[in-house]
């Protein structure tokens, strides 16, 4: 099926700034211009996703890749047609990214199934921004993320965003930029691009 609308994705890992710039850039377009879609694995839109993926029974969370693939095609087809730019909180490349090079079969496993589904015949967005910084202003941002185990989960995520994304897309480092700044970028960018231009406000 064909996407039949133009997207903006932000991403980058916790504590960069994401979601405070998808909102501003929310803003920049409007309510009726813009529709913001959060794409981390918190709130489950189908129902199919909620019961493999928080079943107390391992055997049955076994398929918890496949109802995370059908929710994902599920968040980005749904706005298919809109006349809305769909705005994107993180995206389906973060949850291959973060296991590669991971040695547990059951996770190899569960990565291959995510590249043949959400590798290079999946949607990609219009245009994406990667939000980067030191680890350790991530962690003065996020309250929430205080234990050891935490910490390095994070610096083993941002080493592999890096990687995947420094050669790709338009970076920006929130650690040197303020908000302002990171969105004045994003803008400017925006404005080259008349897919965009004539929608902001």
């Amino acid at each position: 099926m064909k996407i039949k609308y133009n997207s903006i994705c932000v991403v980058g890992v916790d504590g960069t700034g994401k979601s405070t710039i998808v909102k501003m850039i929310a803003d920049m377009f409007g309510n009726e211009a813009a529709v913001v879609q959060y794409m981390g694995q918190k709130n489950w839109e189908t129902g199919i996703a909620k019961f493999f993926a928080e079943h107390p029974l391992k055997v049955i969370r076994i398929v918890r890749p496949i109802a995370i693939i059908v929710e994902y095609y599920y968040r980005v087809y749904k706005h298919n047609g809109s006349k809305k730019i769909v705005i994107f909180d993180r995206y389906v490349d973060e949850v291959m990214i973060s296991l590669r090079d991971e040695v547990e079969l059951k996770k190899r496993i569960a990565a291959r199934i995510y590249k043949f589904f959400l590798g290079n015949r999946f949607y990609h967005p219009t245009i994406t921004f990667y939000l980067t910084c030191d680890v350790e202003i991530s962690l003065s941002r996020k309250d929430d993320i205080n234990s050891y185990e935490q910490i390095e989960v994070l610096k083993k995520m941002k080493g592999k965003l890096d990687e995947y994304y420094k050669k790709k897309i338009i970076v920006i480092n929130t650690g040197l930029n303020s908000t302002e700044d990171t969105l004045k970028i994003i803008k400017h960018r925006l404005q080259m691009d008349q897919r965009f231009c004539t929608l902001l406000i």
